[in-house]
């Protein structure tokens, strides 16, 4: 198609054409290359950490879990409609820092409430194949 629309060119307009096709396409330019090294190395483990009490913010998260190590990130999971905490978030750590948090902090109390603290577990995507739209509410007997 490209070349089809190159030769119905005028001989003129083919310089500029191609001048244009070079803006999005260049042979010439290279990826740039990333080292797996340094991914390696800078691997992060992340932990869930439930029974959260709702006034605890994300600072008083990372405080205490900065004893053990750097945090590479903190997340505590809010409400979308309301904005408050669901009383559970996420900790990023390199890998024996986060061995070490897990151990230390499991059942341990911030903020008046005993954490829970393990290794995060990928999201299992739920199934509602056996539900319908109309299943959902009251059970109607009928008469519509």
């Amino acid at each position: 198609m490209v070349v089809a629309a190159a030769i119905m060119l005028h001989k003129n307009n083919v310089r500029t054409f191609l001048s244009c096709l070079g803006r999005f396409f260049n042979p010439c330019r290279t990826a740039p290359e990333v080292s797996l090294q340094n991914k390696v190395d800078t691997m992060a483990k992340k932990m869930f950490v439930g029974n959260l009490s709702f006034q605890t913010t994300e600072s008083d998260v990372r405080a205490a879990f900065e004893q053990y190590g750097a945090v590479e990130s903190v997340a505590i999971i809010t409400d979308r409609d309301t904005g408050r905490s669901k009383g559970f978030g996420f900790v990023e750590m390199s890998d024996d820092n986060a061995e070490k948090a897990i151990a230390q902090f499991n059942g341990t109390e911030l903020n008046g409430r005993a954490l829970t603290v393990n290794e995060a577990r990928p999201l299992v995507a739920k199934d509602f194949a056996g539900r319908s739209a109309g299943s959902r509410g009251a059970r109607r007997s009928g008469r519509y």
